[in-house]
């Protein structure tokens, strides 16, 4: 009973060291064994860069844990000053819902790859930013809710877009996808084929649609001209740009497309 006692004086004399104790094995540990696990078996596939990769993911493990202690500390002061939660125990077992709340669904996000329960859990940080301010005012509330949620929830994002890229995986986010359109049509407007399959599809599409509209103003233009030579060479190769990269079979069904709209096209054109 005397040890009992002992430790629950400590507990009571040391609650916000004890409570982010509590905090950070109840939330954080299990988040760090599930990154650390994955980020082990993604590294044996990283070859040279697995090293640092590790280094890279211990040096985020310890600014989210601090982050997590941060904003349960603002938690605990919250539910005693706004709250009325005077009883010490009750303030210890309710104090991390918020932050337990954020690395739950952030890694639940990433687990199941879904959007959804991202944005919880960017609601849950945007919710603490009302504990922060009610405990410390404008500039300490700011500081409190920057380097407590703030921190949190931006270290595990960085902490899961390290181990989707150590995976090959491509991020599914909407800037994300928004950058990956934008370059493979930058490469495919070059002329850069190769440095996709994406960007090569589309370079051959480009190409079979100049294609069909260089062949109606070849039809136009009077042979023996120099603008017929000209176009039949740009005709000529345009073709050759939709069929690259192909193999024969595909690159002549590619060339029996592009006659087929053209004489499509002249068939409506009457």
């Amino acid at each position: 009973m005397t040890s009992i006692n002992n430790a629950y004086d400590w507990v009571t004399a040391h609650l916000v060291l004890a409570v982010g104790g509590a905090i950070l094995l109840t939330a954080g540990i299990p988040f760090v064994l599930i990154a650390a696990g994955r980020l082990v078996r993604a590294t044996r596939k990283a070859g040279r860069d697995a090293g640092r990769t590790r280094v890279a993911a211990a040096g985020l493990l310890l600014p989210a844990t601090m982050a997590l202690v941060m904003s349960a500390d603002t938690s605990y002061r919250f539910l005693g000053t706004a709250l009325d939660i005077t009883n010490e125990v009750e303030r210890a077992l309710l104090c991390g819902v918020a932050e337990a709340a954020i690395v739950a669904l952030t890694v639940y996000a990433w687990a199941t790859r879904t959007k959804g329960p991202a944005y919880l859990a960017y609601a849950a940080v945007l919710v603490q930013s009302v504990p922060a301010f009610q405990v410390s005012g404008g500039i300490g509330g700011t500081v409190r809710v920057v380097l407590g949620p703030v921190l949190l929830a931006a270290m595990l994002h960085l902490l899961l877009g390290l181990e989707l890229r150590m995976s090959g995986a491509k991020s599914d986010g909407i800037v994300a996808a928004a950058l990956r359109e934008l370059r493979e049509r930058v490469t495919a407007s070059l002329g850069i084929g190769r440095r996709g399959t994406d960007s090569a599809a589309i370079a051959r599409s480009r190409a079979a649609d100049r294609a069909v509209t260089l062949a109606d103003r070849l039809a136009a233009a009077k042979r023996g001209t120099r603008r017929h030579a000209w176009l039949s060479s740009r005709l000529a190769a345009a073709i050759d740009a939709a069929r690259h990269g192909l193999d024969a079979t595909e690159a002549d069904a590619a060339e029996a497309a592009i006659v087929a709209r053209v004489v499509r096209r002249k068939s409506v054109a009457g």
